[in-house]
């Protein structure tokens, strides 16, 4: 145990170096660069995006002056990329090389400002958290290892914080922000609230595969902002001062917070939740809640049914996500309390449009070959018919929404170029460009009313939130707002125009009537209500929340009585000084626009950027390379588009040593290109009785080519990379031609990889279903006599098991090798328990059943949380074949390898990191007499997010 603990460690603090080095994607090689600058701000920009490239760099130079008083930090030296072909709304801020990359196409679901506001608000606060880091020893560092000191000293700061702060950040700068939406903490409070059984802070920190548990964002945030209502804002700036001054703590965060506080993280979070649950009590008991029918039986599980539509009096469509399983559109019958799955889409682009017949709905779909190129995708279903329509347009389109009476689809569309078009659609590929929005307008939802065909758009603008109607001359009529409270989920009936928006502690849904200009209150729930679907009988059906999601509820008759008397903020009893108005509001003060001159970004100074350094020799993307470590000094330039990546090393360990890897993703196909001098010898093949001593150093060099396909990306992942490797070493071999050893061994692998899979749920292990495939073919072509070729074949397939998610997965593969006077490495593995030395013919499979055992959420003090145990019963067969010199003469063993046994997984955090670990124990049984194999493993995710980058450790 001392040695899984030592090693877990090592791992927790290495990672902190090598889960830096980000990259993140690249725009497709036609994209032409330009930049702008104001001060210390440069702009990186697609061509296309000339348009709204100003207006980003305007709102950014002001946010930078004003985000980061508090850590005493005025205005900093940044460079931004802007990503304008991707229709997933994102940005961030990341280190080692120091950046900020945003995506320019605005959310469907955000909140009350322009993206433009909420991307500079949110990310500049991350830019002020990472100047702030580097102070101090961390500054001292900075000198010796480059910009990858901040991002080291980073590692030592929980996520929590990083995005809690960033989010208080927006709602403190603004009249909006996601602290005052109260939808972001209504978990937390419906749990506290409904008398449920406390969570540990463990559970809350690390999350769970039992119950649902909301993200670090809204975690931070609760967090921060009470530590600033009762120890005021200087609380976090002085524990960034201390984490900056006394790294060398290993947990400097804590003992920072520590000796402001004089409590512990996990002190800190139970005394906030005691004081919020004590303010939402108070408001609970003030409030006189509205009576509503429950539509389903209540179950433990956490499900959420979402964007209910009633087709009559016992069938209801939603969009149901659970923990189990993947999100789905579900007809659900009240009467008997069954649900039947309809189908199961992909990353959904906007509310999505259902009637008593159809469901239509943008999806997420990925560009063939390019990251940061995609596509929003409308999909029509008859799921009376089952008949499917998919309109290819590869345009970036969302929210749509369908007009019976004409039989045309609307929806919206973001161009590259920055506008905001409203579309319509009549056939598979034909497109009428109705209008464009206005230039300040942000449209995130649109609404019909089916009798009459009249149409309401949802938009955002520098004004908070408005509501239109759409005429058929295509001109905009205000029915609602301008307010910065949060609407969304709008919905119309005749004169009634429904959507939601948050009170003072809950989201409610509210009536406005377009003719009399009135608003009304319809639900105050005890936690929250959303989605409401108005019936013609003049009932409502909505999602109303509770400690398990969002469930179906109905109320009879809208009771229109408590008029509302709007004011245009929204409030939040909870949020960072609400009342304070030293500081500048950006919502309030006017944006400058200037318009700048721009210049290409092109040349040597795009493709190399330097930003890292270290006095050691190692690889910065492995920690298990044949020399990890020793005295020299290594170089890393990472270019702001992510086309270059480039790492130069000089050291001495028992000589001299040198390598330099370039990787190129700019062009299709991507390319890898690596240089290596070692410290060894280089390897004699050596032949019979001849014998040769080589004197020269090792070295390699090898060219990696591969081009990925990205075939789809909806409820199933599909992947195909076509591969090649060529590798120079200037080991030797015989050559019976000149009858001596010749420098130079030439090797060569292609291959093909293939996967199709289906997204993994919350609790999933394996691919619910899913087919993947590896096939290679290796050989020496200039030393065919002595090396001959290999071929290696997988082929794996995912099935469900007996009980929701149990898995059963099946893998068979076979190696052939052309054999010669030297075996190549084994690339595929045998039989659990065994080990492969050489083989010339070897075919197998294996059988494995997976399945959860518990998820116990336990928490061993600060030592580890242990979220899963899960267990897989396994058998393995191979028949393994390879000649030996028998009697004088060549023949051929054959050994028949099996195996039968079980693993045993435990998921746990190990210190309370980020960093999930797997450890396994595995107990297999060998051979005709069940010979006992046991051995632990550990696995770990440096990305914190399970099944990307695994390493392995055997213990």
């Amino acid at each position: 145990m001392k040695r899984i603990l030592f090693i877990a460690l090592l791992i927790f603090v290495t990672n902190k170096i090598f889960a830096q080095y980000y990259e993140t994607g690249v725009e497709p090689f036609s994209v032409k660069w330009r930049q702008i600058s104001n001060g210390q701000i440069r702009l990186i920009y697609p061509s296309t995006a000339e348009n709204i490239a100003s207006k980003y760099l305007n709102v950014l130079f002001l946010t930078d002056s004003i985000i980061g008083s508090d850590y005493g930090i005025s205005k900093s030296k940044i460079d931004i990329v802007l990503h304008n072909h991707s229709s997933l709304a994102n940005g961030f801020v990341t280190w080692a090389p120091r950046r900020m990359e945003l995506i320019t196409h605005p959310p469907f679901d955000g909140y009350a400002q322009p993206w433009n506001y909420q991307l500079a608000i949110h990310e500049m606060r991350h830019v002020k958290q990472m100047y702030a880091l580097n102070h101090h020893t961390v500054k001292v560092f900075s000198y010796f290892l480059g910009q990858q000191a901040t991002g080291l000293a980073a590692g030592f700061v929980p996520l929590w914080f990083l995005e809690g702060d960033a989010v208080a950040s927006e709602t403190k700068f603004s009249n909006t922000g996601r602290g005052r939406t109260a939808e972001f903490y209504q978990h937390y409070r419906a749990h506290y609230l409904s008398n449920s059984k406390p969570f540990t802070y463990d559970k809350w920190l690390l999350g769970s595969y039992k119950d649902y548990i909301p993200d670090h964002y809204s975690f931070g945030y609760q967090i921060i902002s009470y530590g600033n209502l009762k120890y005021g804002s200087n609380i976090w700036s002085n524990t960034i001062d201390y984490v900056t001054r006394k790294p060398f703590t290993i947990f400097p965060f804590y003992f920072g917070l520590k000796n402001q506080t004089e409590l512990s993280r996990k002190q800190l979070t139970e005394e906030m939740f005691s004081y919020k649950d004590s303010v939402w009590t108070a408001y609970l008991n003030s409030q006189s809640l509205t009576t509503s029918k429950i539509i389903l039986k209540d179950s433990e599980e956490c499900s959420n049914y979402q964007y209910p539509h009633q087709i009559n009096d016992s069938t209801i469509i939603v969009y149901k996500t659970t923990l189990t399983d993947i999100p789905s559109f579900t007809i659900i019958n009240t009467k008997n309390q069954k649900e039947t799955i309809i189908t199961h889409p992909g990353i959904l682009i906007g509310k999505p449009y259902m009637n008593d017949s159809l469901i239509i709905w943008s999806e997420y779909k990925p560009h063939l070959f390019w990251d940061y190129k995609d596509y929003g995708q409308i999909i029509k279903l008859n799921f009376i018919t089952k008949q499917k329509s998919i309109y290819n347009a590869k345009k970036m389109l969302g929210a749509p929404v369908y007009n019976s009476l004409t039989n045309e689809i609307y929806c919206i569309e973001y161009s590259e170029t920055g506008n905001c078009i409203f579309l319509s659609l009549n056939g598979l590929d034909k497109l009428n460009y109705s209008f464009y929005f206005p230039d300040s307008s942000e449209p995130f939802e649109l609404a019909i009313d089916e009798k009459k065909g009249r149409l309401f758009v949802a938009t955002v603008t520098n004004n908070g939130k408005e509501i239109y109607t759409i005429s058929p001359d295509s001109s905009l009529n205000r029915v609602y707002g301008p307010t910065f409270k949060d609407i969304n989920s709008i919905d119309v009936n005749g004169d009634s125009l429904f959507f939601s928006y948050s009170t003072d502690q809950t989201e409610e849904i509210f009536l406005y009537n377009i003719q009399n200009d009135k608003l009304f209150q319809i639900t105050n729930s005890c936690f929250g209500s959303k989605y409401a679907n108005p019936q013609n009988d003049g009932s409502l059906l909505f999602s109303n929340y509770t400690t398990n999601g969002y469930k179906l509820s109905k109320i009879d008759s809208i009771d229109l009585t408590k008029e509302i008397v709007e004011n245009n903020l929204q409030q939040n009893p909870l949020v960072i000084n609400p009342s304070n108005k030293s500081y500048i509001n950006i919502d309030t003060v006017k944006i400058p626009n200037i318009s700048y001159k721009s210049k290409p970004y092109r040349g040597i100074g795009s493709l190399l950027n330097f930003h890292s350094w270290a006095p050691l020799y190692f690889n910065p993307y492995s920690i298990s390379e044949e020399s990890t470590v020793n005295p020299g000094v290594t170089v890393l330039s990472q270019n702001l588009t992510g086309s270059t990546v480039l790492v130069l090393g000089y050291g001495y360990g028992k000589s001299h040593l040198f390598r330099a890897n370039l990787r190129y993703y700019g062009l299709w196909p991507k390319f890898s290109l690596g240089y290596e001098l070692l410290d060894t010898y280089s390897y004699l093949y050596r032949v019979g009785q001849n014998y040769y001593t080589p004197t020269s150093k090792r070295n390699k060099i090898k060219l990696y080519t591969f081009l990925p396909f990205t075939l789809c990306n909806n409820s199933l992942i599909s992947y195909l990379q076509l591969f090649n490797s060529i590798e120079r070493t200037n080991d030797y071999m015989f050559e019976e031609s000149i009858n001596r050893y010749r420098s130079g061994l030439f090797q060569m692998n292609n291959g093909i990889y293939f996967y199709t899979i289906r997204k993994l749920s919350h609790r999933d292990l394996l691919p619910k279903y899913g087919v993947s495939l590896t096939a290679m073919y290796i050989n020496a072509p200039y030393n065919k006599d002595n090396l001959g070729s290999l071929q290696a074949y997988n082929t794996t397939l995912y099935l469900p098991g007996f009980l929701t998610n149990n898995h059963i997965k099946v893998s068979g593969y076979s190696q052939i090798q052309n054999l010669k006077n030297f075996y190549y490495s084994n690339k595929v593995d045998p039989p659990r328990g065994y080990s492969l030395y050489q083989s010339e013919k070897i075919y197998g499979f294996t059988i494995d059943y997976l399945f959860p055992l518990a998820y116990p959420d336990w928490a061993v003090g600060s030592l580890t949380y242990i979220k899963r145990f899960s267990v897989d019963f396994f058998f393995d067969y191979a028949k393994n074949s390879y000649p030996i010199f028998k009697y004088n003469q060549i023949t051929t063993q054959t050994y028949h390898l099996q195996s039968i046994g079980l693993e045993l997984n435990m998921d746990f955090h190990l210190l309370r990191t980020r960093y999930p670990f797997r450890l396994k124990f595995q107990q297999a049984f060998t051979g005709n007499n069940f010979s006992p194999y046991a051995k632990f493993s550990l696995t770990y995710d440096i990305y914190g997010n399970s099944g990307s980058v695994i390493k392995n450790v055997e213990l």
